[in-house]
């Protein structure tokens, strides 16, 4: 963020709290997220107010595992791929990668913010027929000749 005070993305958006982890559908590109613990806590704590090092605090709060700034930023650096946040994104320069990050946490992988998503179909598209053979595809059903 290039102001370091993060803020989640609140519109457009249909957010479902599901056990540990929070399922986001954005109705803007029609695709559902999947938030792991830790990247749910760390979107949560996005207010626009708070600075990564209080964030990276909170999530250790929040996980009672400790977490420090990296696991924040590369949190964030998913929110934005996933357009999950406002404004830009400009992770600092020295930031590790993702797998320095998994080997410096070691028994505590668990604590790497994952997004999981997919695409949905529109209404539209679940009723089309695509492909050369429309809905005539080689499963259909064809007609039966009697000899």
């Amino acid at each position: 963020m290039t102001d370091a005070f993060p803020r989640a993305r609140t519109g457009d958006l249909i957010v479902e709290e599901v056990v540990d982890e929070v399922l986001v559908y954005d109705l803007r590109s029609n695709e559902a997220h999947c938030l792991n613990t830790t990247a749910a806590a760390i979107w949560r704590a996005c207010d626009g107010n708070t600075p990564i090092a209080s964030l990276a605090e909170q999530i250790s709060a929040v996980t009672g595992a400790p977490c420090d700034q990296n696991v924040v930023w590369h949190g964030l650096e998913q929110l934005h791929q996933h357009d999950l946040l406002e404004g830009t994104h400009a992770p600092p320069p020295g930031l590790i990668s993702r797998r320095e990050l998994i080997a410096t946490l070691k028994t505590a992988a668990l604590l790497l913010p994952l997004i999981t998503s997919i695409v949905v179909p529109t209404a539209a598209m679940a009723g089309s027929c695509p492909g050369p053979q429309g809905c005539q595809g080689p499963q259909a059903p064809q007609d039966v000749q009697e000899p």
